[in-house]
């Protein structure tokens, strides 16, 4: 944290090697954060209850986390990785994810209040919304999430692209467009739109409480879903909009691989 508050405008920030016990803040746009070459830095969130998130990007644009290992939050509402407010270009890649756990107990309770999160992104602004986001080439596991998903962009999110990545071994959906939740306030703007679910694979994602999907959109708009693999999941792919007299419109699900 010390490090990203005394970063300047297009600054990049190289983290070495070791366990870094904290939860981060990003407090500026315009910044680079990634693995030093040949390192292998742990960002863990082990013990620390007074932020959700282990990293947490509110209202800052043009940002890159890149290369690094984020886990070990254990609390409700957990979350690795948080994106929300007013935020553009915000790119996610070649990180490793997990231990993000909604409890500290393999058999709590689970009910719609329940939750945590891999990677979300919540676009919660009335009229502008999160814009040229991408998910790229990470790697999510061992998360129990509870009611919620491995990735999901949720609400105003015009624009974003989650490719290559592998979600598997958590406890609910794997990746997810969403709409129609009172995430933004504005309900013409509350869906995930104009997005690419492309080149995932997702396999073991398995609830004991609901049918699970390896991909699903629920609400989303004008989204493209293709070549990815999904496997030993509750559904290959799912369709749907959870919210009455709500839609999901305008979805192309091709070349993808179900078994």
């Amino acid at each position: 944290q010390y490090a990203i508050d005394h970063l300047n405008n297009n600054d990049t920030l190289n983290i070495l090697s070791g366990t870094y016990n904290e939860k981060i803040n990003i407090t500026r746009s315009n910044i680079y954060v990634r693995k030093h070459t040949g390192n292998a830095p742990l960002i863990s969130g082990a013990g620390i209850t007074s932020q959700e998130a282990i990293f947490r990007i509110s209202d800052q644009s043009n940002i890159t986390i890149d290369g690094l290992e984020i886990a070990n939050s254990v609390q409700l509402d957990a979350q690795g990785i948080l994106v929300t407010g007013i935020a553009q270009n915000i790119t996610i890649k070649n990180c490793s994810i997990h231990d993000i756990h909604f409890s500290s107990n393999p058999a709590a309770t689970v009910n719609a209040s329940k939750n945590a999160q891999g990677i979300i992104v919540y676009g919660t602004h009335a009229t502008t919304a999160i814009s040229n986001l991408k998910i790229l080439n990470n790697n999510l596991y061992n998360c129990r999430l509870g009611y919620s998903e491995g990735i999901a962009v949720n609400g105003n999110v015009d624009g974003f692209e989650i490719s290559n990545n592998q979600v598997h071994d958590i406890t609910n959906i794997g990746i997810d467009a969403i709409g129609h939740e009172g995430t933004c306030s504005n309900p013409a703007n509350d869906q995930a739109r104009n997005g690419l679910i492309k080149s995932n694979t997702t396999y073991n994602c398995l609830s004991a409480y609901a049918t699970s999907g390896g991909l699903y959109v629920d609400g989303g708009k004008n989204i493209i879903i293709e070549n990815n693999t999904a496997y030993r999941n509750g559904y290959g792919i799912e369709i749907g909009c959870e919210n009455i007299e709500k839609t999901t419109d305008n979805i192309l699900v091709r070349n993808n691989i179900l078994f």
